[in-house]
């Protein structure tokens, strides 16, 4: 006789996420993980994003971005060593230099400068009322004057 489902029993985890994440860092891929699990890369990615395991995924990915780095310095260093050809070895650093500022962007993404424009509405103001009293010290003034030349002819 086949066994039943427990309907009150929970689906297994696709792996322990310490497990997985450690995986991921190292460099495989949740396509790798997937196939070998036998479920699809969607679902995968939609379990590692459920609030219970997106910290371990994001500091997972952080430490592939490390990862792809690294290798970056070992393609320079095994072009050097005549190991790979220099045009191997130039794919190979361009991919991991995307791919480790794509994943770790606060490290080793590219600076772009940001331009913030501010809305001082203090300073708005206060140029607002420096013109104001500009406009009434020139009132005065041609009151002034006026009254001036009023004296003087009577």
């Amino acid at each position: 006789m086949p066994a039943r489902k427990d309907p009150g029993r929970k689906a297994q985890p696709f792996y322990e996420i310490e497990e997985l994440c450690d995986r991921l860092g190292n460099g495989e891929t949740l396509l790798e993980l997937a196939t070998e699990r036998g479920v699809s890369a969607v679902a995968l990615w939609k379990w590692m994003n459920k609030p219970e395991n997106k910290e371990p995924y994001r500091e997972a990915l952080q430490a592939r971005g490390v990862l792809h780095a690294m290798q970056t310095e070992q393609y320079v260093t095994d072009m050097l060593n005549k190991r790979i050809d220099a045009k191997t070895a130039d794919v190979a650093i361009k991919a991991s230099q995307w791919m480790a500022s794509r994943l770790t962007p606060d490290i080793f993404g590219d600076r772009r400068a940001t331009e913030i424009t501010v809305n001082d509405e203090q300073t708005k103001h206060l140029a607002a009322l420096k013109a104001k009293a500009q406009k009434r010290i020139e009132e005065q003034k041609k009151l002034q004057d006026e009254g001036k030349t009023e004296d003087g002819e009577g």
